[in-house]
């Protein structure tokens, strides 16, 4: 009889437990989202394929090299600034030794609780792009003011 019932508690304590265990797990779409690109001929307005593309980012002062894509492609997620910035420094080049376009993309970072597990994200909202004139990218132009997602396009780059 007695192990009848310490079998039962332990069942009845596995089962209470394996119920707890939803909170811990912090899926994808709970993370702080990337701003999505997607590219443009500049002439036609149509969107296009690259073909090569490197594209660095400055976070905290330092330049970092976060996307490198050598293939075709018709859009690419590039982390922005999750530091207590306003705006992300973005630098593109469509050749491996080709002149850098820079790129400003400024927000309002708002930060949203998601969960005791995954903790807070961060949304951008009030998205701007300004282009400094020269290099591969002829115009950046903003689709979505708000990134809370990466399902959305959040900028379109026209070469």
């Amino acid at each position: 009889m007695r192990s009848t019932v310490q079998l039962g508690l332990v069942l009845l304590m596995g089962v209470l437990v394996g119920c707890a265990a939803d909170d811990d797990v912090c899926l994808s779409t709970e993370a702080t989202p990337r701003l999505k690109i997607k590219f443009k001929n500049y002439q036609t307005e149509k969107l296009r394929s690259m073909d090569t593309l490197e594209i660095r980012a400055q976070y905290n002062g330092a330049w970092v090299e976060v996307v490198k894509k050598y293939g075709k492609t018709d859009s690419l997620l590039v982390p922005l600034e999750v530091a207590a910035s306003t705006f992300t420094d973005l630098e593109v080049r469509t050749s491996k030794k080709g002149a850098y376009s820079k790129l400003r993309v400024g927000y309002e970072m708002k930060n949203i609780y998601v969960s005791p597990a995954c903790g807070v994200k961060k949304n951008y909202e009030n998205l701007t792009a300004e282009l400094t004139p020269g290099g591969a990218v002829k115009k950046a132009e903003i689709n979505q003011t708000s990134i809370i997602d990466e399902n959305k396009t959040h900028l379109y780059l026209h070469f």
